[in-house]
């Protein structure tokens, strides 16, 4: 359903509106088992919206071009808010047009119908699954953006139609359910190898190899002096920033005193006590050419003095 309304909104009456019709029939065919997907809206707000915000329905935000995935990339006309399950693409969708033609399209009304595919799919691998399940697999299978975990920009994350299926597909062997099309059952070895050999190139979490600090040099040396951190990493297809950690002991804590938003190989930290010995470390956050998160590891301690 790539529509709705604020509720907050006067009716033809001047009331306010609240379908409860609607209302009433969406739960309705929740209780019957259908799976119903709304858009989220495109005001750029958090007021409520429906049939988007009921909840017998999953409600679906737009998202804009996620090469950095680590930064927001909710669309910024959409919706947000707690109440809002997960996003899809929202920007620069290809579309008919009425001529015949194409054109691109976008928002909400364009991510609340991936949404509903991906769905589809799941149901045709398990029909008998009821449309909370299909909400919760959709949002534990997304792929985390933005914050780590749900957040009231981007929700559980963007789609991941491949992870929803593949999850749908183990929860079904589980059961009993994943048949051929002959009706015998398919068992657990045989979806994992068949998992195997189609899933997609993809990295997340901790994946980048360690980082190297090359050289740590003191450049200058009067009052105060400068540490100079040369370093060499893995690239990912797009670095989110690159972060230096300082402590004044080996094993203390360490606080990070630098963060790069670009690629980088060195950092001069200035205004240092002349005589105090300092300890660092370097690691790399960023994203995959799939819109993955990716992170490394600490680099080993480097110190100066």
């Amino acid at each position: 359903m790539s529509l709705g309304y604020n509720n907050t909104s006067l009716d033809v009456h001047g009331k306010k509106h609240d379908d409860v019709a609607l209302r009433n029939k969406l739960n309705e065919l929740n209780n019957e088992g259908v799976v119903v997907v709304c858009s989220a809206g495109n005001k750029n707000n958090t007021k409520p919206w429906n049939p988007s915000d009921f909840r017998s329905t999953i409600s679906v935000m737009a998202a804009k071009h996620y090469y950095d995935a680590w930064s927001n990339v909710k669309k910024d006309s959409s919706n947000y808010g707690k109440r809002k399950d997960l996003c899809a693409p929202g920007s620069d969708i290809p579309a008919c047009s009425m001529n015949g033609g194409y054109r691109t399209s976008g928002a909400t009304s364009a991510a609340a119908p991936q949404t509903a595919s991906v769905a589809a799919l799941m149901l045709c691998v398990d029909n008998s699954l009821n449309p909370e399940e299909v909400c919760e697999i959709l949002c534990s299978t997304a792929t985390d953006v933005y914050t780590a975990g749900p957040d009231l920009m981007t929700g559980a994350g963007v789609v991941n139609a491949y992870s929803a299926v593949v999850e749908t597909a183990r929860r079904a062997v589980g059961k009993g359910s994943l048949c051929r099309r002959d009706g015998s059952l398919i068992v657990e070895h045989e979806l994992e190898s068949l998992i195997s050999v189609t899933k997609p190139t993809e990295m997340a979490g901790e994946v980048l190899a360690m980082p190297r600090i090359v050289s740590a040099d003191v450049v200058k040396k009067r009052k105060k002096k400068t540490i100079v951190i040369n370093w060499e990493y893995e690239k990912p297809a797009h670095v989110n920033s690159i972060r230096v950690y300082r402590s004044t002991s080996k094993n203390g804590h360490y606080k990070c005193v630098k963060r790069i938003n670009r690629k980088s190989s060195s950092w001069a930290n200035k205004k240092l006590k002349k005589n105090k010995k300092y300890y660092y470390k370097v690691r790399i956050f960023g994203t995959t050419s799939d819109g993955k998160k990716v992170y490394s590891p600490y680099s080993e301690t480097q110190g100066v003095k």
